[in-house]
């Protein structure tokens, strides 16, 4: 159902991007040492709308945990003509 999330924001460092790239892959419960990294695996069995919702907080909630310096904006659905789900996820970076 989900592909893989677009990232949009500004001024956002490409190894700041590799991290994110690398949380947003991953499946919770498969990475060793640490089987709260990565997003929630079981969206796929909700419906539609829940699993979208379900998907922004975890993003939310996994980036403010494991990215601290970017905050998550925004999380955006565009639906394609085959039925897959193209999350964007906005980001900013924060200051310190």
């Amino acid at each position: 159902m989900f592909q893989f999330p677009e990232l949009k924001g500004s001024s956002i460092p490409e190894k700041t991007i590799k991290r994110l790239v690398c949380l947003y892959s991953i499946i919770e419960g498969t990475q060793p040492l640490d089987r709260e990294f990565g997003l929630d695996g079981n969206l796929l069995d909700l419906p539609p709308e829940v699993a979208k919702n379900r998907y922004a907080l975890d993003v939310i909630k996994k980036t403010e945990k494991y990215i601290r310096e970017v905050k998550v904006t925004e999380v955006t659905f565009t639906t394609n003509l085959d039925g897959g789900v193209l999350p964007t996820i906005h980001l900013m970076m924060i200051e310190e």
